[in-house]
């Protein structure tokens, strides 16, 4: 807590920052409601011209202005800038001449949010332009308002040294400070009145709490700072939001960075809405449960990488979760300041030598996929990325997955957004990985309990004898009941379900049934369709006009477009007047509908998709007629369309295909060339119905053909194959193909549009061309270089020498034998058939390992890409077993090199009679490697049942070298335990196996084994060149133990036993011999009793 004088001075800036400034904006409201019953956007609109000149004593374009002399004009009451906070566009004019001199396109900002004007501007509107309606009080009401924004402007109040204030003058003050703002809140209603009164007397008798003294410290240090009132009255406002601010660490960091946007409105109005945001966030987080584990991940994903996409269902929580994302980051990094955009223009209003986090929520629109959205924001996508990787900023983006998916092609063609990686992929809340789990939803099921007053019982004849009860409204829920409503796959719009569930009785009474028949989605329709049913048809085609026209409206707004809400169809325009109208928006306020300022707008984007579903359901030709671009891209489908389950779509019938065809033509108006360009995006054209429908519409267009190379480029290049196929069939002819069109079916792996280019040119024209010319190999080249699998497969198939080829080259159907085209396959891969065996193998050996690198490099299953196929085609193509083994043997080291060990074995297994220098090869390398050990099972499968036998003693050089270079005990006891023959009975430059064993530290049981071997004793006593014996390879041997014997002459020990569990050994390194008994190998304990002398250092090991 602050001190007592320090105490009285934080509770007058209180006082007057966030109480008087609030009572002047309840005062300019009051007073526009009783003298002209207006709103405040409507006086904005009508005085705009006044409200310029309290800026401007300049004449503006207005030839009958009022201001003609300007020497005697008053001066500028508040700055140019503040008008930002009241109008959009204050900076277009009707010409360069009058910049700030013009007010005609002053339009009143839509989300107008009158909290944010300080006492600055509120006094100076009120005094200047509003007035009173109560002539008796004005003088009064004029006095006491002049006298807050004197003391707002006091130099000695503000501008002190010290925050202190001793008892006497705090009295003076706040008897004078609060009596004016009694003063003027009384002229204002009664309610509003007795709360203000209520809120100073709990300050005045109240210690403040740590939070309000330290935000209002903050706050008279920032206005301190500020010479002039006038110029940087909009700080003052911002001053306020902190003040009020859930986050006060928040505040503390980032005020003092407001001067620097003084006089920057645009910023400033996004930063308080932001603020605004995350108030409310917190004051609805007591309901709020975050997935834990998609928070966790998100931290992860931003700490490493800066970016995140956030994807979901209507209604899964995505903004909710993006503001607690944002705050929480922020609390890691509180000198970053934390921003909503809501407009590409946002950011380009940005100091971006600061650092941010940003949270970009519905990235292309609200309701729909929005083409404009994506062209204006894609223009900041690489600043973002300059700006990401300087470190300035984390971003966190958030979309509906329905648009997620429809646009991700297209954000992938931005460097940004391919950073997204398997550490940061997109995070799905309606998902299995990321949504809520079962713990997490039945703490919020408990929590909406609480709010919503539904008592917890503990058995189910509880809970249904609370509903039984008509006359109590005291409902309870059984435990049982929560848990298992917790327990069901309801990931998906979850939350607002909840909502749902608890605000409505019936909803209640079904109890955990409610969760198991309803999505989010589908309890909002059927409530739609039960408008319907109903007749309360004025409520559902308002809702369908709120959807088709995608805005916000005032009552007034929606009266003076009833022609077009009449056109929708159910009601007549005669039928909606001013009361069936407010009567009908009160009807559906909060349930389908939401209020600010008499602006209505739908409640929630599950309320949007609802209506929309229901709209193309029930009448699907008017739905079809009146709907726009964006929704027929994004929601609308054929009836053969195959949806994803992440797609909210309306489906057609197949008697509508035509109708939509039509229709896909018929939103681009007149433009021909932007329908030509564009139109092949639609997802529906993978239905081979439309394609056929749409195509034969173009064939009665005559324009088309001059569009139809561009049309077809693009089709292949969005991969909708089956219309690019069928373009080809109609309009290509063998003269007019073109090979930059081939490129394009081959990169995008179209496999329909491939049969149709070979139908048009033939197959066996194809390949007699490739002989002619020697270019089977670029072609073939070409081809794997794409990734065109199908395409590939299409060719090889038709290489067998079985199969008929045909062609359809102009009239003529010819078919092909391939013995007809070449003798052999080799001629078309440019290999000669006549030379040596030796070099043919060379020559294939050196093809498949070209076109081998290029097949692994897009092989992945796991992503529905796997090229097995092709290469089971390719060995098969092969012209003996010789280079069919070799091609196996390249696959394995390629696939070994890439970790794709199941590939590896597939092909080890196909390999027949396989040589011993293959098999010293791959032992090398699946040592190397470190491979899976079912693998290298199958090679020791293998080898026992060659038909010759190796070499043991090369095997175990073979062995000793992949110990010595790469260890891997695991592996050597694999091949110890298959026992395959190995004559360990060698050394390499005098090291043994023994030896590398014991260098890389293998376990003393491994060790064990090897010694009890019939090499054990060549092992033990073998010198390597450094003069060393296996055991004194082994720090831990310099370990004395044990000891016991009888002291010959003075270089000589007789050692009786050594024992050694512990991984320990007597060595005697200083001794120049040491003489050994006879040796007897007893489990791991050595017994000398034999004279047998060794020359030089001589240690004895056993395990």
């Amino acid at each position: 807590m602050a001190g007592e004088t320090e105490a009285n001075f934080l509770k007058i800036i209180l006082l007057l920052m966030k109480f008087g400034t609030k009572v002047l904006q309840k005062k300019i409201e009051y007073e526009l409601r009783v003298q002209k019953w207006q709103r405040v956007t409507d006086f904005l609109r009508e005085r705009k011209h006044d409200i310029l000149h309290l800026t401007n004593n300049k004449r503006c374009c207005i030839k009958d202005c009022k201001i003609k002399d300007m020497q005697n004009a008053k001066k500028c009451l508040i700055p140019y800038s503040l008008l930002e906070l009241m109008y959009e566009d204050v900076n277009s004019s009707c010409s360069t001449k009058l910049y700030h001199c013009c007010s005609c396109h002053f339009v009143p900002i839509s989300d107008l949010d009158i909290n944010v004007w300080d006492i600055t501007l509120t006094s100076c509107l009120l005094l200047e332009l509003i007035g009173f309606d109560d002539a008796k009080a004005c003088k009064g009401q004029e006095q006491a308002i002049q006298n807050l924004r004197n003391l707002r402007n006091s130099k000695e109040l503000l501008h002190r040294g010290n925050a202190e204030m001793e008892d006497d003058e705090y009295n003076k003050t706040w008897l004078k400070l609060s009596n004016t703002i009694k003063e003027v809140a009384h002229k204002c209603e009664p309610d509003f009145y007795a709360e203000i009164c209520e809120n100073i007397d709990n300050i005045y008798k109240n210690p403040l709490t740590q939070e309000q003294s330290y935000n209002a410290y903050k706050c008279w240090r920032e206005l301190k700072k500020l010479k002039s009132s006038t110029v940087t009255a909009l700080n003052f406002s911002t001053s306020i939001i902190y003040i009020q601010s859930p986050f006060p660490h928040r505040a503390a960091n980032n005020i003092g960075d407001l001067p620097a946007y003084s006089q920057d409105s645009a910023f400033s109005r996004a930063r308080l809405k932001n603020e605004s945001c995350l108030e409310e966030h917190k004051e609805n987080s007591y309901m709020y449960v975050e997935p834990r584990r998609a928070i966790n991940y998100c931290l992860k994903a931003l700490d490493h990488h800066r970016l995140i996409v956030i994807t979901g269902e209507a209604g899964s929580g995505k903004t909710r979760f993006g503001l607690e994302l944002m705050s929480r980051m922020q609390n890691k990094h509180q000198n970053f300041t934390a921003l909503i955009l809501t407009k590409c223009s946002q950011w380009d209003i940005l100091d971006l030598t600061k650092e941010y986090i940003f949270f970009i929520d519905d990235l292309l629109g609200k309701s729909s996929a929005d083409d404009g959205a994506y062209q204006s924001w894609s223009t900041a996508f690489d600043p973002m990325l300059k700006v990401l990787s300087k470190g300035h900023v984390y971003l966190i983006f958030a979309l509906r997955n329905n648009i997620w998916y429809l646009m991700k092609d297209k954000f992938f063609d931005y460097t940004l957004f391919r950073l997204l990686g398997s550490s940061n992929a997109p995070v799905d809340l309606s998902g299995v990985a990321f949504g809520m789990t079962s713990q997490e939803k039945l703490r919020m099921l408990k929590r909406f309990c609480r709010h919503y007053d539904v008592q917890m019982c503990k058995t189910l004849q509880e809970e249904r004898r609370s509903f039984e009860c008509s006359d109590d409204n005291s409902f309870c829920l059984s435990e049982k009941t929560l848990q298992i409503i917790a327990d069901m796959d309801t990931t998906s719009g979850f939350p607002f379900l909840c909502e749902q569930f608890f605000s409505d009785k019936k909803s209640l009474e079904k109890s955990f049934n409610f969760f198991k028949d309803y999505s989010a989605r589908d309890f909002v329709k059927e409530q739609i369709d039960q408008l319907l049913f109903e007749k309360k048809d004025l409520q559902y085609v308002v809702l369908v006009y709120f959807v088709l026209s995608d805005k916000s409206f005032e009552v007034d707004g929606l009266l003076k477009v009833k022609k077009e809400i009449a056109d929708i169809g159910l009601v007549k325009s005669t039928e909606i007047m001013p009361a069936t109208m407010r009567g009908c928006l009160k009807d559906m306020l909060d349930k389908f509908i939401s209020s600010s300022d008499d602006v209505y707008k739908l409640k929630h984007m599950v309320v949007y998709e609802a209506v929309l579903l229901s709209f193309g359901e029930n009448f699907p030709e008017k739905f079809l007629e009146l709907i726009t671009k964006s929704v027929l891209f994004t929601y609308v489908r054929s009836k053969g369309y195959v949806a994803g389950d992440h797609e909210v779509i309306v489906q057609l019938d197949d008697d509508m295909t035509e109708s939509f065809a039509k229709k896909l033509i018929d939103v681009y108006g007149s433009n021909k060339e932007e329908a030509y360009s564009d139109v092949y995006r639609h997802a529906s054209f993978h239905d081979k119905r439309l394609v056929n429908c749409f195509l034969d519409i173009l064939e009665r267009e005559g324009s088309f053909k001059v569009f139809l190379k561009s049309f077809l480029a693009g089709a292949c290049k969005e991969r909708k194959d089956i219309l690019a196929s069928e373009v080809i069939r109609r309009y290509v002819s063998f003269d007019e193909f073109e090979s930059d069109i081939l490129d394009l079916i081959l990169n995008n792996d179209l496999i329909d549009s491939f049969r149709q280019y070979m139908n048009v040119i033939g197959f066996g024209n194809l390949f007699l061309k490739l002989k002619h010319e020697s270019s089977g190999v670029q072609f073939l080249k070409k081809i794997f270089g794409y990734g065109a699998r199908q395409c590939i497969m299409e060719i090889l198939d038709n290489l067998d020498a079985d199969n008929d080829i045909e062609t359809d080259c102009g009239q003529d159907k010819t078919t092909w034998k391939l013995p007809e085209i070449c003798d052999d396959p080799s001629l078309l891969f440019d290999i000669p058939v006549d030379m040596d065996r030796i070099v043919q193998t060379v020559y294939w050996d050196s093809l498949f390992n070209s076109l081998l690198y290029q097949i692994l490099s897009h092989h992945d299953p796991s992503c529905g890409n796997d090229w097995t196929n092709v290469l089971t085609k390719l060995t098969e193509l092969c012209p003996s077993q010789e280079i069919r083994n070799e091609f196996n043997m390249n696959i394995i080291q390629h696939s070994i090199i890439d970790r794709n060990f199941d590939f590896a074995y597939l092909y080890l297994e196909r390999i027949q009679n396989i040589s011993e220098e293959q098999v010293f090869m791959l032992i090398f390398q699946f040592w190397h490697s470190k491979i899976d050990l079912n693998l290298f099972h199958l090679l020791c499968r293998k080898v026992k049942n060659l038909p010759f036998k190796l070499n043991s003693e090369k095997l175990a050089s073979k062995i000793l070298t992949c110990i010595h270079s790469f260890g891997n005990e695991n592996m050597f006891l694999f091949f110890l335990n298959e026992n395959i023959p190995c004559n360990f009975n060698n050394h390499i430059d005098g090291r043994t196996i023994l030896h590398v064993c014991e260098k890389r530290k293998f376990s003393d049981s491994t060790l064990l084994r090897l010694l009890k071997r019939p090499e054990g004793m060549f092992m033990l006593t073998s010198v390597d060149k450094e003069g060393m014996t296996p055991v004194q390879c082994r720090a831990a041997y310099k370990k004395i133990r044990g000891k016991e014997g009888i002291k010959g002459s003075t270089d000589f020990y007789c050692i009786r036993d050594i024992d050694w569990r512990d991984d320990t050994l007597v060595v005697y390194s200083s001794l120049k011999d040491l003489h050994v008994h006879y040796v007897v190998w007893r489990d791991d304990t050595l017994v000398h009793v034999l004279n047998t002398s060794f020359k030089d250092r001589r240690a004895e090991a056993e395990m």
